[in-house]
Parts: structure tokens; sequence; C-alpha cells
């Protein structure tokens, strides 16, 4: 009996813990914490919520504009991930089939092709030929009417970060460009890793627009997160002693 109720334990920590630490803003979680409140949040591919915890606390905040009534949504998983990893993800930690709005449209469009090439992009970059990625990139081109706008700028951004590792700044600027062309502005997360993205970049290249990046940056973490100027200071001095 003692072993299953132990067992009953670990299966509610595991599948209600949160990730920990400001690094959380930057998908980087340091640690892990159990919340009673925060456990009830439901998944959503696309929610509408984020959060992150300095030790004892825990921080939830929107990362677009919320209608009255409506649900406050959490994600489980990455939703750069593609609709079969996500459903496969969920359905082994989670026990349950997603049926967000992002799952039911593409679930019905059913496009394979298009989830291989997102697959193939989430290895790590270095195992992937640049022909592929240029088979994707053309792929894109020629279908681009068939996605949507989330679509399209996430697909764009596994190019952006594939191109960052393989030091080709200028494709890089270009799938920047075009992430920002199909982001629908509301998603913060969304938006935030991209300019993380180019951050970066221009921090190898050597680039002067490192400041202008950093200004953008500074003004989305003040307008949806609860974090004061010296937490975002300590954040951003974190994140690059680290690259």
């Amino acid at each position: 009996m003692r072993d299953i109720e132990l067992f009953k334990i670990n299966q509610a920590i595991c599948l209600n813990k949160y990730g920990s630490g400001r690094y959380i803003l930057m998908d980087r979680d340091i640690g892990a914490g159990l919340w009673g409140y925060a456990s009830f949040f439901n998944h959503d591919c696309l929610p509408n919520t984020n959060h992150f915890g300095i030790g004892d606390f825990y921080f939830g905040y929107c990362i677009r504009e919320i209608d009255k009534g409506e649900e406050l949504t959490t994600k489980y998983v990455s939703s750069r991930r593609s609709y079969k990893e996500r459903q496969q993800i969920i359905l082994e930690n989670w026990r349950f089939n997603c049926n967000c709005q992002l799952c039911k449209y593409q679930l019905k469009k059913n496009d394979t092709i298009y989830e291989n090439y997102m697959e193939m992009m989430n290895k790590h970059s270095n195992e992937i030929p640049i022909k592929n990625a240029k088979l994707f990139e053309e792929y894109l081109e020629e279908n681009k009417k068939k996605y949507s706008c989330y679509e399209m700028a996430n697909a764009y951004l596994r190019l952006e970060e594939y191109y960052n590792v393989k030091k080709d700044f200028n494709a890089v600027k270009k799938f920047s460009e075009l992430v920002t062309k199909y982001a629908n502005g509301k998603n913060f997360l969304f938006q935030l890793e991209n300019l993380y993205m180019q951050m970066l970049t221009v921090s190898a290249s050597g680039s002067n627009e490192f400041l202008t990046i950093y200004k953008n940056i500074i003004k989305y973490l003040e307008k949806y997160t609860p974090l004061n100027n010296e937490e975002i200071q300590y954040l951003f001095r974190n994140q690059f002693c680290n690259h």
C-alpha cells in the first residue's frame, strides 16, 4: 500500500509542477515547484498566460489580450513542436488528447509534409544538412497560402534558429524579418523569442543594432511581466553570461 501511495504522490507532483526561475521567460527553467491554484490551469497549445517562479513565489501574467469570461490557460508542452509531437507528449505524460483550437485546426488539415519538416527542424541543428533546410524554405515559399500566420511564423523561427547555429547571420536576419511579418503581435513569448534570437545574432556579428533590440525586449518585459527594472537587468546578465 505504501508503494502505491508514494506512486500517486509522485504522479501528482510530476503532472502539476511548474518550472521555476527567471530563465523561464526564455524557455529555460532552473528548478520546479508545486502551487495549488496554478495546478488548476488547463492546457492550451497557444495559451493566454505564462509564468515564472522566484523562490516559493509563482508569478502568472498574460501574454496577449484576454477577453472577459475567457478561461485562463497555460501550456504543458512547447507550441513550437509539431501537432504529432505535441499530442504524443501530452498523451504520454498527462493522459489526454489536446483539443484546443490550434490542434483542431491542424488535425483537420492533416498536413504530414509540414509536420515532417517541423519535426526535422526540432532536431539538433548540426544534424540537419543545409540542403534540407533550403528545401523547407522553398516549400514554405511555394505553399505559404496554405498556412496560417502562426504556422508560417513558427516555421521561419525554426529556420532562424537553425542558421544562427550555422553562424549565417544574413540568413538569420532574413528569417527574423519573416517571423516579424507573420507573427500576429499578440503573443508576447513568440515575439520575445524572435527578439532574443536577433540579440544573440547581432552580439556574435558585432552589429550596432544591439541597443535597439534590447530596448524592444525591455518594452515587452515591462508591459507583460511583473518584473521590475532590477530583475530585468538580472535576467539579461544571466542570459548573456552563458553565450
